[in-house]
């Protein structure tokens, strides 16, 4: 049997992968005249099983095996495209990955070369030692092991009652979840006070980008979405939040969100602003905190008023130096 699918079978693991920029080259031109060119991208599987990657064309190209993590080049043959491009211009392209914790596509950009030179047709698949640039503090993100919402699973009772009344109600919805949260689309926005969670292209992610919201309502709290960091030495540390504008919202819709920090020893309550200047996804701070070894909490616990709140990912940074007090208020 194929190692891939002895793996594949006997493993309760997924494969994900991260993409490189990639670059755009051109080639010698195909026996009928079409203009060729060749992107080419690395891939990284960063999980301990090996999964696959399926380049969109040409037509019928096979699979590329990725083993556990280890990377691939990617060389991918592009005879439909424009027959002149600017040097240094942008293009936006994808993959599709096998089953793997990216769930959609692997979209990535490519850049036009500067070089004028004919590229050689390099092999499809090629060894790499690529890695991604190693992040930089403690990064949280919403699918990983440290976030958790403190919420009950709402009833999916599948049957009503016989009462004549309740047939005019409309029916319980079932939901499908994404991990512990229920998952919404864009055209839907989550009941007050219950976290769901909704893919968003801008949102932080390693390997597919989503974001737990919230709707806050009258009484302006929500049950807590959590973070939670392990923090090995008890210094100074920045602690920041990573604001987007979600699909089909503005900034009329938020307002400030209500933040709850905790190290065991002393906590902090902190209203943060998750306005924006621009509409490019950033980290922005949060404030500094003198934190005691051990696990951190950062909880999301509502909203200044009615508004929308999301949590995306955080990001715990130590400070060297030690200025004096904490913008954040002790209590």
């Amino acid at each position: 049997m194929d190692p891939f699918l002895t793996e594949w079978l006997t493993s309760s693991s997924l494969p994900g992968f991260l993409v490189s920029h990639g670059t755009i080259t051109k080639i010698d031109d195909s026996a009928d005249g079409k203009t060729r060119r060749q992107i080419s991208i690395s891939i990284r599987n960063t999980e301990p099983v090996g999964g696959f990657v399926v380049p969109p064309w040409p037509d019928g190209t096979p699979p590329v095996h990725i083993g556990a993590n280890s990377s691939k080049r990617i060389n991918m043959l592009w005879e439909t495209g424009p027959s002149k491009l600017e040097k240094g211009k942008n293009f936006g392209f994808f993959l599709f990955p096998g089953l793997s914790l990216n769930r959609g596509s692997l979209n990535f950009d490519a850049t036009v070369a500067d070089d004028d030179s004919w590229a050689e047709l390099r092999p499809l698949a090629e060894d790499s030692d690529w890695t991604p640039k190693r992040e930089e503090g403690i990064v949280i993100d919403d699918l990983d092991e440290g976030f958790s919402v403190l919420q009950p699973r709402p009833s999916t009772r599948r049957f009503r009652p016989t009462s004549v009344g309740v047939w005019l109600r409309p029916p319980t919805p079932q939901f499908e979840y994404d991990g512990q949260l229920a998952q919404i689309g864009h055209a839907y926005k989550p009941v007050a006070g219950r976290w769901a969670r909704t893919g968003e292209s801008s949102a932080y992610g390693r390997h597919r980008p989503t974001i737990a919201i919230a709707r806050v309502g009258n009484n302006k709290v929500v049950h807590p979405a959590r973070f939670s960091a392990e923090i090995a030495e008890a210094k100074r540390w920045k602690l920041e939040f990573y604001v987007h504008f979600p699909a089909n919202s503005s900034s009329a819709d938020f307002a400030d969100f209500k933040l709850r920090v905790d190290d065991g020893s002393s906590s902090w309550e902190v209203d943060f602003d998750p306005s924006m200047d621009d509409i490019d996804p950033k980290w922005k701070t949060v404030g500094e905190f003198d934190l005691s070894s051990g696990t951190v909490y950062v909880d999301v616990v509502g909203g200044k008023k009615r508004s929308l709140i999301y949590a995306d990912a955080i990001r715990w940074s130590p400070i060297d130096s030690d200025p004096t007090p904490s913008d954040a208020p002790k209590s």
